[in-house]
């Protein structure tokens, strides 16, 4: 029924696309089609190959490491297809996409479903490919299609060593004896495992990668391994690629660290504790002095924290943070990432305006209670989008997930071991500074009625000079406060305890509470009208699980104690936080020593996660209408790394409105 189409689909090189409309199973087919037919990426002489996602032919069907295949829609309209090709072709792709998003827009914040992965690589660098698929051998038809891809892949890395053959150069030779031998045996040195790790990314479709620097480092090192890390940053950087974490290997991480050459990727996620050596502080500082942004990591935090959500001390040294931050289990969790949030600053916006309240307390106990049903109704649309998954297989991620063939299911089908889901909690410090100041100055100082408070913020604050100055006279979260703090406290306790009461669709695991804004915190300001903290209406949203941007006046160890007060490492999906520190805080020993303090402190007292933005303030001020400036700048925004001029002109401005200390 579709031959003549599949043959225009062919003649058009749009091979993935082609598969997809041969087979019955289109994402079977569209895969081994494509590993099979494809051109494969230009070598251009450097140290390593690819360094680009191997699915990098456009076609009507674009592959996605998230949804499987996503309709590029101009292509579809520009192709050579006649109207009823067209048709048949969408009615195929629907049949796969026809339940769309569970998740309705209110929670759609910062994530809407399905999204990051870290894939196995400990088994690909111990064992040939051969070997590695050997393990989807069976006789069922999961396992058939599963090794008749495995085949597909291995027939893709003999094309690549085959074509790296026609070049005579020293790196391409090199580089043919590494894949050769990943077709024959287990890696033989450091640059055998570093090409294999590079193609695992680049067939995943350049996402994120786990724990490089524990794989890596059984192998002798025999120099210049910090210039195949500056090759796969800038590789991160051209294809938006995102994570990889750092700090398990002190030496090899010390390598990756200086490594960088001035890519605004990966996000560096590095782990950190009591233990963690001195070379490997220094290292991130030193980085950092060069422009680069890495995070920390709370490693005992996120370990106990793993342990309390069932999985096994086996698997804990796994732990590492797919896209932004989200936390994984290399090659074995599905993690919903980020899969739905909640906007707690919206939820008051609509609470506090119902009727005219008579008391904080009943106030506040209508607002939990709203918050708590918002949290419900996140966790019911986020199953049935999980379930819905199931319609939706991603067949490349089984591969790279061996779970997957132990359990005899596909990826989106159960297959992985551990399948969290990644839920955000936006705007904290917003609702907990708004629910503060209608506390202090409506209920116990009586300085402002209630019904004026509804005034005054639902006219933007004009003529609110009054209210506004009284505001200015209150210490928010961020300052240390113990009764602002509680506030926040509180509302976090309400949101993580209500998460903990529900289990995922699929493998019946948790949902993991997290703070991270991406670019999102304008975004999400602007469905909100003014509210009663002097936020004016459509104005930003906190910009991390932190202070409301400029309302941290103390200092850095008052801002962290706020936050710890909360007890973010509840939030194991990663509770980020912005600190914005001045160059000095990186220059000289003794700096460097305060610095590593401060962290380490934070993380004792239950700080899960922190990234800071090393800055001079008048040139980030320069460069927020300064493009070329713009450029040479690297940012933390909010749980990812950027280079400032990919950022619009309104949010640098909200990034260099952040304090600085």
């Amino acid at each position: 029924m579709c031959d003549d189409l599949v043959k225009k689909l062919y003649a058009a090189g749009d091979f993935f696309t082609a598969g997809f409309m041969e087979y019955g199973d289109g994402f079977f087919g569209a895969v081994k089609t494509y590993l099979n037919r494809a051109p494969l990426p230009e070598y251009n002489g450097t140290e390593l190959y690819p360094l680009c996602s191997i699915w990098n032919v456009r076609g009507i069907l674009d592959y996605s490491y998230s949804f499987s295949a996503i309709l590029n829609a101009n292509m579809l309209e520009n192709s050579s297809l006649d109207g009823c090709e067209r048709a048949k072709l969408l009615n195929k792709y629907c049949s796969y996409h026809e339940v769309g998003s569970c998740i309705s827009d209110r929670y759609a914040l910062s994530g809407r479903g399905y999204t990051h992965f870290c894939p196995e690589l400990e088994r690909f660098i111990d064992r040939s490919l051969p070997e590695y698929f050997s393990m989807f051998e069976g006789t069922d038809e999961f396992r058939t299609k599963m090794s008749v891809l495995g085949n597909a892949v291995t027939g893709y890395v003999g094309r690549i060593a085959e074509y790296l053959g026609t070049f005579s150069s020293e790196r391409a030779r090199r580089l043919k004896k590494a894949y050769d031998n990943f077709l024959a045996d287990k890696a033989e040195s450091f640059f055998d495992a570093f090409v294999r790790i590079l193609f695992v990314f680049a067939l995943d479709g350049m996402d994120s990668l786990g724990n490089v620097d524990k794989c890596l480092e059984k192998f002798r090192r025999s120099g210049g391994e910090e210039k195949l890390f500056s090759e796969l940053y800038s590789a991160y950087e051209n294809n938006n690629a995102w994570n990889m974490a750092l700090g398990t290997s002190a030496e090899t991480s010390v390598v990756a660290l200086d490594g960088f050459a001035g890519a605004c990727r990966p996000n560096l996620s590095v782990k950190v504790d009591e233990n963690t050596s001195d070379e490997i502080w220094n290292a991130c500082f030193s980085a950092m002095e060069r422009g680069a942004r890495p995070a920390f990591y709370n490693r005992r935090g996120y370990e106990t924290a793993m342990k309390k959500l069932g999985v096994d001390d086996a698997d804990i040294p796994r732990i590492a943070y797919g896209g932004c931050s989200e936390t994984m289990l290399s090659g074995l969790s599905n993690v919903g990432s980020v899969d739905a949030g909640i906007d707690l600053l919206n939820v008051l916006s609509e609470v506090w305006k119902r009727k005219i309240y008579g008391s904080f307390d009943d106030l506040y106990g209508d607002y939990l209670s709203c918050v708590r049903e918002n949290i419900r109704t996140i966790v019911r649309e986020t199953n049935d989008e999980m379930t819905a998954m199931r319609a939706r297989p991603q067949y490349i991620r089984t591969l790279l997930c061996p779970p997957c063939a132990e359990n005899g299911r596909e990826y989106n089908d159960g297959g992985a071991k551990y399948n969290f889901s990644v839920i955000h909690i936006c705007a904290l410090a917003n609702a907990a500074d708004s629910l503060y100041a209608l506390k202090k100055l409506v209920f116990e100082r009586k300085q402002f009625g209630y019904v004026e408070v509804m005034d005054i913020v639902g006219n933007d604050f004009k003529n609110g000079e009054n209210y506004l100055a009284a505001l200015g006279g209150l210490r928010f979260f961020g300052n240390d406060d113990p009764e602002a703090d509680c506030i926040a406290a509180d509302i976090f306790d309400n949101v993580c305890g209500e998460l903990d009461k529900h289990k995922t669709a699929i493998g019946g695991n948790a949902f993991l509470p997290a703070c991270i804004m991406f670019n999102s915190a304008v975004a999400t300001g602007k469905m909100t009208e003014a509210t009663p903290d002097g936020r004016r209406a459509y104005a930003p949203v906190a910009n991390s699980g932190g202070s409301v941007t400029g309302r941290d006046k103390v200092s850095p160890t008052a801002l962290l104690n706020s936050v710890a007060s909360i007890y973010p490492m509840r939030a194991v999906g990663s509770w980020i936080v912005n600190i914005t520190l001045s160059s000095d805080f990186i220059k000289g020993e003794n700096a460097r020593a305060a610095l590593k303090a401060l962290i380490l402190s934070y993380m004792q007292n239950g700080g899960c996660q922190l990234q800071i933005n090393i800055t001079d303030k008048k040139t980030l001020y320069a460069a927020v209408d300064d493009d070329e400036l713009a450029k040479t700048l690297i940012v933390r925004v909010g749980g990812f790394s950027e280079r400032f001029s990919n950022l619009s002109r309104e949010f640098r401005k909200f990034i260099a409105d952040r304090t600085q200390y």
